[in-house]
């Protein structure tokens, strides 16, 4: 079981941001030992659901080295009834889901549809939250995911400002409304992984996060929702409230 133990001397980081160009062998075990030299002790790559195939490859590989595997899909696309069908075909099949809010249109789908657990912020779109959004997050215990990939390797300093200052008001509404959200390298690489203190002090040192915040951000805002659905997946759970207790009777949450 992960632990959700606050104490920062037992957290156990975990990085499930890592999205490569390409899944190869060689790559996967680079990004995994490197995972391990920086101190992570749950890993998730984020593969696409045309590329679903591929993630019992790296189940393999990461659950042999030691380390939590998390598996998890992005399903975004531009046309809603594609990502409804991944949906049904791999909502009972996966830890995590997550939409890329490249468009108002996919913002406010994500924010809706309780199959998915992450709406990610890509500085390259513009990234708008209505008052139903917020709501529809904050009932639905959804988090919002950002990167540190865009403010380091940004290809230029208007790039870098617009990242920045769109970040900045993301985290703002995050720290007003409550809202739980998650931190990662948003690495294509190994060699754009960093370990989980560097990527907290970003969030200090750039947009005034308290550095337990900027934690949480890290270990236990992402272990709360891998627990939560690693038992909706469970042959316990049967409805949202509905569960079969260890009697193999009906209980209610």
């Amino acid at each position: 079981m992960i632990s959700n133990d606050c104490d920062k001397m037992k957290r156990r980081y975990a990085e499930v941001t890592i999205t490569p160009r390409v899944i190869s062998e060689k790559e996967l075990n680079k990004i995994i030992d490197t995972a391990i030299f920086l101190g992570f002790k749950v890993l998730g790559i984020n593969v696409h659901a045309r590329d679903f195939k591929s993630i019992s490859i790296v189940k393999n590989k990461i659950e042999q080295s030691g380390l939590d595997f998390v598996s998890r899909i992005d399903v975004t696309i531009s046309d809603i009834n594609s990502i409804k069908k991944y949906l049904r075909k791999y909502r009972r099949k996966v830890e995590l889901i997550s939409l890329r809010g490249i468009s108002r249109k996919l913002i406010a789908f994500g924010c809706r549809d309780r199959r998915i657990d992450i709406i990610q912020v890509d500085p390259r779109y513009k990234f708008t939250l209505f008052k139903g959004d917020v709501r529809l997050i904050l009932e639905q215990d959804k988090v919002l995911e950002l990167t540190a990939k865009p403010l380091i390797y940004a290809n230029s300093k208007a790039e870098w400002i617009r990242t920045l200052q769109l970040y900045d008001k993301i985290l703002k509404i995050i720290s007003r409304k409550n809202i739980k959200f998650i931190f990662g390298s948003g690495a294509s690489t190994f060699t754009e992984m960093r370990d989980a203190r560097s990527l907290a002090s970003i969030l200090v040192s750039f947009f005034n996060i308290e550095y337990d915040r900027a934690l949480d951000s890290l270990s236990n805002n992402i272990h709360k929702i891998i627990e939560r659905n690693r038992f909706k997946l469970s042959p316990r759970f049967i409805w949202p409230g509905v569960y079969l207790a260890e009697d193999q009777n009906a209980g209610k949450l």
